[in-house]
C-alpha cells in the first residue's frame, strides 16, 4: 500500500480507508476448496485474501455457542422446570401457534 504510515494499523489513502497488514500468514488448501474459495472472493468482489480475512474476522468475533446460549441455559436452570416440562410446555402452545401462522387450528 503506498503511502501507508507504518507506525499505524489504518491510513485513509485517496478516500478509502486502508488497513496496513498486522498479520501474515500462510494457508494450505485443497485445490478444490482453494478454487470454492477464489470463486466466492470473485462473487464479493475482493482479492482472496481480503475474502480470506474478511471471514476470519467473522469466526473470531462470533460468541462461542455456550456462551451464546448462557443466558437461556441459566434461565432454564432457574425456573425449577423438570426435563419433562420444556417439551410439555411447547406441545401445549402448537394449538395456538398454528392457528396464529395459518388462521385455523390444524387437524391431526
Amino acid at each position: 500500500m503506498k503511502d501507508v504510515p507504518r507506525n499505524r494499523e489504518m491510513a485513509i489513502i485517496e478516500g478509502r480507508i486502508e488497513l496496513e497488514p498486522i498479520m501474515t500468514m500462510v494457508v494450505y488448501l485443497r485445490e478444490d476448496i482453494r478454487a470454492r474459495l477464489l470463486q466466492k472472493a470473485s462473487a464479493a468482489g475482493v482479492d482472496m485474501p481480503t475474502y480470506a480475512a474478511r471471514i476470519l474476522e467473522v469466526e473470531a468475533m462470533q460468541a462461542p455457542l455456550e456462551e451464546a446460549f448462557r443466558p437461556v441455559r441459566d434461565t432454564y436452570m432457574a425456573s425449577g422446570m423438570t426435563d419433562d416440562e420444556p417439551g410439555e410446555f411447547l406441545e401445549s402452545e402448537k394449538p395456538a401457534a398454528r392457528v396464529a401462522k395459518w388462521g385455523e387450528p390444524i387437524r391431526e
